[in-house]
């Protein structure tokens, strides 16, 4: 079994890296590591291709949406290259956990304009991302396998819950970006554990959540010890009364049905995707500085 896992992982990582057209230019972004001996970290990376029809496609990565590889095509705006645009048509993503994993490719919107400024290029977000449709799926929950169509709905459906999800997070008092899924770093805590404390307090604690205040709003633990208020699913006991007090109406339904849950255990990768996107293009790409690396 590990050993399939393993295959199809390296498929999927094969899948994101080949194709048939020839390297054109890179560019990537470095940020300064000041707790590694002041290491230059590279950040973002944008590769530009040619294909067969001299077209030019580009591929976007970044180490702030892990797993994914953001797509489209380049428009020059002058002929020496020193002044393009990077149309975004489609994201591939990725997502692994013990029970499974979900790979997907989504059509996708945006618009980000480079132009040479002295020694570098400037970026600007002109058109922020939007992920849209989902193209294809492959998913896996232990022995359940879901292709095709069935994978397509039901990859689509976990995006949509999980959006919301983020949406809801937004609102408290989180970090705008985390630059870590599952470990903490010198900025606080990793993402993984913040949401874990908002989202299920049942499990990681309700003193935990006041004790962080994450949230945008002060609420009495007592007040929560209402009869009936324990709802049993898949061996899991959630509180009424906290999804109720807590969470927008659209996602009180999938709290208290233990999708949230499901979501988190097994994509929590999506989760960190898609809460990151906003500001990676708000605040990060607009006015970042990219280097050109010359290819042999």
């Amino acid at each position: 079994m590990r050993i399939r896992e393993s295959l199809l992982l390296l498929c999927f990582t094969v899948f994101l890296m080949t194709d048939c057209s020839t390297f054109t230019a890179k560019y990537r972004t470095y940020e300064r590591n000041m707790h590694r001996l002041k290491a230059l970290s590279c950040k973002s990376e944008l590769t530009i291709k040619e294909n067969g029809k001299k077209e030019l496609t580009a591929v976007l990565r970044t180490d702030y949406l892990p797993g994914t590889a953001i797509t489209g095509e380049i428009k020059k705006r002058d002929e020496a290259g020193n002044d393009f645009s990077f149309v975004i048509q489609k994201i591939k993503l990725s997502a692994s956990s013990v029970k499974g994993y979900n790979f997907g490719e989504c059509t996708a919107s945006g618009s980000i304009n480079f132009k040479k400024e002295g020694n570098v290029f400037e970026s600007l977000v002109i058109e922020k991302m939007e992920v849209l449709e989902v193209l294809k799926a492959d998913i896996r929950y232990n022995d359940y396998y879901y292709r095709g169509n069935e994978g397509k709905k039901r990859l689509q459906e976990r995006i949509n819950r999980i959006t919301e999800t983020v949406k809801f997070l937004k609102t408290g008092e989180m970090r705008k970006i985390y630059s870590n899924l599952l470990f903490k770093t010198v900025e606080g805590e990793s993402f993984k554990k913040d949401i874990s404390v908002i989202l299920f307090p049942e499990i990681y604690g309700f003193e935990n959540l006041k004790r962080k205040n994450l949230l945008d709003e002060d609420f009495d633990i007592s007040e929560l010890k209402v009869p009936n208020d324990m709802i049993l699913i898949d061996e899991m006991i959630w509180r009424k009364s906290y999804t109720n007090k807590i969470f927008p109406e659209i996602l009180q339904k999938i709290r208290n049905s233990g999708s949230m849950f499901r979501d988190y255990e097994e994509a929590l990768d999506i989760f960190f995707i898609l809460y990151n996107l906003d500001y990676y293009f708000d605040g990060i790409i607009n006015n970042c500085k990219w280097n050109k690396i010359e290819l042999n």
